[in-house]
């Protein structure tokens, strides 16, 4: 590298710093998903642990300027997510501890720590960029520029997607019940070009965990909005269906041929995940009760991948959970998520008729979860960020919305 590279490469990272530091907080969790969009065409992440240490720097790194920039931040109140925090400090500890007394490498354990730790991160983040509502709703607008955007230029650029399509599985739900209402313009766009953008990722799981999670949402919605956008799939089918009845693209065919590829049976269509079953379940039954720990990594044969460093992530977040936590794990991990889960579905119910904005935010938090919940049963999984996004942006709307109505004199029961 020549020092005419290092000192313009310096100068446009101050220059970024300065713009950075301008720009409005409510804006800097798209901008930390905008960093890995960018990272992720330049550098390598192939293995888990690279993925990580990236982004633990980087969030760190926007987390400190937030900070920085309003230290009122830190006093912000949850009404929800809060209640969770310390019986998942209790079960992360006690999986930390497990896995080092195990002998397993720190860093390793630090890595599966990642896993569960990135979701408080994430919410982390996103608390102190939306101190109300009008924060969190430009922030939202801001993430459906950015997933679209990204999901149109993944399309181009990777076979099984990216950021792009991972904003798509998790915000999609919420940001078409915003459209729908009148928050967000242009929700037929928001529509085709995620449903193409999922299509074309060819990654079966993303499908249909994708078309369940579309499906919860139309359950919800009311009579009227819900024939508005079945006429629009409708037509948008029938158009589909005569386009690519005269061009001779692969694009869907290639997605098509993907499922068809399950009637060969599974060696044809990802046989090693059942290798992978089979050893994790051989693990957990070695040590049922409290798993092989946060940290396990053997260098071993896997059926169809050869020999590698196993133990990184497993093609099921069940089984993983099973094998790395045990039965103590599994039913810790359901009371923790489920205990909050139920908190959101009850304020869903209770604002259906209520609050139209409120109401769309929870809803959509709740699908987009349902769809990483069937997305991961076979999906090869890094972190669990992504899967409760959605939630988490329930959980501050709430919140904001509660702690609005203090300041007001409005008294609601939580």
């Amino acid at each position: 590298m020549s020092i005419l590279t290092l000192i313009v490469g310096t100068i446009l990272f101050l220059i970024g710093i300065i713009l950075f530091m301008k720009l409005n907080t409510c804006y800097y969790p798209v901008c930390f998903f905008f960093i890995k969009f960018i990272a992720g065409r330049i550098m390598d992440f192939e293995r888990v642990r690279n993925q990580v240490s990236f982004q633990l720097i980087i969030l760190f790194f926007i987390i400190l300027i937030v900070i920085f920039k309003d230290k009122e931040v830190l006093t912000i109140k949850d009404l929800f997510f809060y209640r969770i925090i310390l019986l998942s400090c209790c079960f992360l500890f006690l999986n930390i501890v497990l896995g080092l007394i195990d002998g397993h490498s720190w860093f390793q354990v630090l890595i599966d720590s990642y896993k569960y730790i990135e979701i408080f991160v994430f919410y982390f983040l996103f608390r102190i960029c939306w101190k109300d509502n009008i924060a969190l709703f430009k922030g939202i607008r801001a993430f459906c520029y950015f997933m679209i955007s990204a999901g149109i230029i993944e399309i181009f650029i990777t076979s099984r997607g990216g950021v792009g399509l991972n904003l798509i599985m998790s915000l999609f739900p919420m940001i078409v019940l915003l459209a729908l209402n009148g928050y967000i313009k242009c929700y037929k766009i928001i529509v085709i070009v995620s449903i193409i953008v999922v299509v074309i990722c060819q990654t079966r799981t993303y499908i249909i965990g994708f078309i369940i999670g579309f499906v919860m949402m139309l359950k919800f919605l009311s009579k009227e909005k819900r024939t508005t956008m079945l006429n629009f799939l409708f037509l948008l089918g029938i158009i589909t269906v005569i386009v690519f009845s005269f061009t001779n693209t692969s694009l869907f065919s290639d997605t098509i041929s993907r499922f068809l590829e399950l009637s060969e049976g599974f060696d044809e269509s990802g046989g090693y995940r059942i290798d992978e079953y089979i050893i994790a379940i051989e693990k957990f039954i070695e040590r049922p009760i409290f798993g092989n720990g946060f940290g396990y990594l053997q260098y071993m044969y896997i059926g169809k991948m050869g020999w590698m460093n196993w133990g990184d992530f497993i093609h099921c977040m069940y089984i993983e959970i099973l094998f790395k936590t045990g039965v103590i794990g599994l039913i810790s991990i359901f009371i923790i998520i489920g205990s909050f889960i139920s908190k959101i579905v009850q304020q869903m119910k209770y604002f259906r008729k209520q609050d139209e904005f409120i109401f769309a935010i929870c809803c959509g938090g709740l699908c987009s979860f349902i769809t990483w919940g069937v997305t991961y049963t076979f999906a090869p999984l890094t972190t669990y960020g992504s899967m409760f996004v959605g939630v988490i942006i329930a959980s501050i709307a709430l919140s904001n919305y509660y702690n609005e109505s203090k300041k007001v004199g409005v008294k609601n029961e939580v």
